[in-house]
C-alpha cells in the first residue's frame, strides 16, 4: 500500500536546478566572458540550461558540454565554464566527469556554493548505491556542509543534506527540512518534502498536516492530493482518501497511481464495483500494480 515513488526525487532535482541560475558561480569572470564569444555562449546557454531543468534532459545539455569545452580551450581558468559543463555532465549521468568539473570550479573559486552543492549531490547518490566508493557518504556530507557554511540561507543546500541524511541521520534530516521551511515559508514544495519525510517514517498524521499546508499554498497540484490521499489510506481514513484521489484525477486525468489507490480505498470500504473500475482504468494507463491486483482477483482486463 505504501507508495514512496520517485516523484519527490524528480521534484528535488527540478527545484535545485531551477535555483542554480540565481547566483553565478564566478561573478568576477563576467567581464572576461563577455570579451570572448565562445566563452560567452557557454555562459549564456549554460545559465539557460540550469535555469530550466528540462533543458538539461535534451540536446541542450550536450550543446552546453561542447560550447564549454571550446570555451575552456580559450580560457582554461574559467570557473563558470567548468561549473556549467559539470552541470550538463551531471544531467547526462556522466558523474565522474561532472565531479571532475565541479572540483576544478571549486579550485578556481573556493566559495563556489553551487559547485559544492552539485558535487555533494552526486556523492550523496553514490553513497546509497551499490558498488560505489565507501567514502562517498563522507564526501557528500563534507560538500553539503561546506555549501551551508558558505551560504547559511541556501534552502537547496539544506534540502539536499536532508535528502542525504534520510538514510543516515533522520533527526538531522528533519531539522534541515524544517530549516528550509523557515527560510522559505511560502514555498509549497518545502512542506511537501517534509510531508514525504514523515510518510517515509510512518508518521502519517504529521504527513497529512504538511500536505495540508502545501495544498494551502498550491491548491492545484495533482501529486500533492494523491500523496495526501495515500497518507489517509495508511490511516484507514478511506473516504477522505477517495476525495483526494478524485481531486488528483480531476487535475490530472492520466494519474494512473491515483486510480489504483482509489481502487484500494473503495475495496477497503467493500465497494468492489468501483474498485475494479479504478483498477481497470489504472491498468489501461499502464500501471502494472493495477494489472497484478486484477489478476489476483481473477478479473480479466477489458479487450480493446
Amino acid at each position: 500500500m505504501k507508495r514512496i515513488g520517485l516523484f519527490i526525487s524528480l521534484l528535488m532535482a527540478i527545484i535545485a536546478a531551477s535555483n542554480v541560475a540565481a547566483e553565478t558561480p564566478n561573478e568576477a569572470k563576467k567581464a572576461d566572458t563577455a570579451a570572448q564569444p565562445a566563452v560567452q555562449e557557454c555562459y549564456e546557454k549554460g545559465k539557460k540550461a540550469v535555469e530550466d531543468y528540462k533543458y538539461l534532459k535534451n540536446d541542450l545539455a550536450n550543446t552546453v558540454i561542447s560550447l564549454c569545452t571550446n570555451a575552456l580551450k580559450l580560457d582554461s581558468k574559467n570557473a563558470d565554464a567548468y561549473f556549467y559543463r559539470g552541470s550538463s555532465y551531471k544531467a547526462t549521468y556522466e558523474e565522474e566527469r561532472a565531479i571532475e568539473d565541479f572540483t576544478k570550479a571549486i579550485a578556481l573559486d573556493s566559495k563556489n556554493v553551487k559547485a559544492y552543492l552539485g558535487r555533494g549531490n552526486i556523492y550523496a547518490g553514490m553513497a546509497i548505491s551499490v558498488g560505489t566508493p565507501e567514502n562517498s557518504g563522507d564526501k557528500a556530507e563534507a560538500d553539503l556542509n561546506k555549501a551551508i557554511e558558505l551560504d547559511p540561507r541556501n534552502m537547496d543546500a539544506y534540502v539536499a543534506r536532508a535528502d542525504f541524511n534520510i538514510n543516515f541521520n533522520r533527526e538531522l534530516a528533519l531539522k534541515d527540512y524544517s530549516k528550509a521551511i523557515e527560510l522559505d515559508p511560502n514555498n509549497s514544495l518545502r512542506y511537501y518534502q517534509r510531508a514525504e519525510f514523515y510518510k517515509v517514517n510512518n508518521d502519517f498524521e504529521r504527513a497529512v498536516e504538511n500536505f495540508n499546508k502545501a495544498l494551502e499554498l498550491s491548491p492545484n497540484i495533482s501529486t500533492i492530493y494523491e500523496e495526501r490521499g495515500n497518507a489517509y489510506l495508511e490511516l484507514k481514513e478511506y473516504r477522505p482518501a477517495i476525495k483526494d484521489f478524485a481531486k488528483a484525477i480531476e487535475l490530472s486525468p492520466t494519474a494512473l497511481g491515483a486510480y489504483y489507490l482509489r481502487g484500494l480505498a473503495y475495496d477497503a470500504l467493500g465497494d468492489k464495483e468501483h474498485a475494479v473500475a479504478d483498477w481497470k482504468k489504472s491498468a489501461s494507463l499502464g500501471f502494472n500494480g493495477a494489472k497484478e491486483v486484477l489478476q489476483r482477483n481473477g478479473i480479466m482486463l477489458d479487450s480493446k
